[in-house]
């Protein structure tokens, strides 16, 4: 359905189960792909932010480019899980 759609931009992600099931389905109908970048609302601790990164990496597939963001000390940053 969404056969044209190669960049998608979430601002605000919470992560609901809601929110969860839409993004699910962006990655099944966005055949082409190539980038997803998403912003974080700035509620999201680091554990909360790590649970959603990892839901992301588990509907990702090969040559899709994935950006994480989040709010730290009242600015932007890219964003990747501390192991």
């Amino acid at each position: 359905m969404l056969n044209h759609l190669k960049e998608v931009e979430i601002t605000g992600w919470r992560g609901t189960e809601h929110e969860v099931a839409f993004v699910k389905r962006l990655f099944d109908w966005g055949t082409k792909l190539k980038e997803m970048t998403v912003n974080f609302h700035r509620s999201i601790s680091e554990v909360k932010a790590k649970e959603l990164y990892q839901i992301f990496q588990s509907f990702s597939r090969p040559g899709l480019c994935m950006k994480f963001y989040r709010i730290e000390n009242c600015s932007k940053v890219l964003y990747a899980p501390k192991d």
